[in-house]
């Protein structure tokens, strides 16, 4: 990103860019946070999996898409190669709300269980 030249400027310089990537970095950590939580609550406890998992699941895949996103707002696109692999990578990306159970699908988990449904 800080090689890629937006308006003159490297595109770090930009806020918005800025701001989406900082947003991200703190979306990161508290996933992290999140699942070190869970993954303590299971140890001490012996609980099975609840809502979180589905939570997890959806958080993930959309830090996930927001990273590619912005890899590949930061490529430079007269790189073909390392852009067309990106643009795939992008692409790839966007079924992760798809596998292992779509995000809908994953917000109802959510939902009845928190609700006891």
């Amino acid at each position: 990103a800080a090689a890629q030249v937006k308006d003159g400027k490297p595109l770090t310089a930009d806020p918005r860019f800025r701001d989406k990537l900082t947003r991200l970095e703190v979306e990161l950590m508290a996933l992290e946070i999140t699942n070190l939580r869970f993954l303590d609550r299971m140890r001490r406890t012996g609980q099975p999996p609840g809502a979180d998992v589905s939570m997890l699941k959806i958080k993930g895949t959309e830090i996930q898409q927001t990273l590619a996103e912005l890899m590949l707002q930061a490529a430079d696109p007269a790189a073909n190669a390392e852009f067309d692999a990106l643009a795939r990578r992008y692409c790839s990306m966007r079924k992760t709300t798809i596998y292992a159970g779509s995000n809908e699908i994953q917000r109802n988990i959510i939902a009845k269980m928190t609700l006891g449904l």
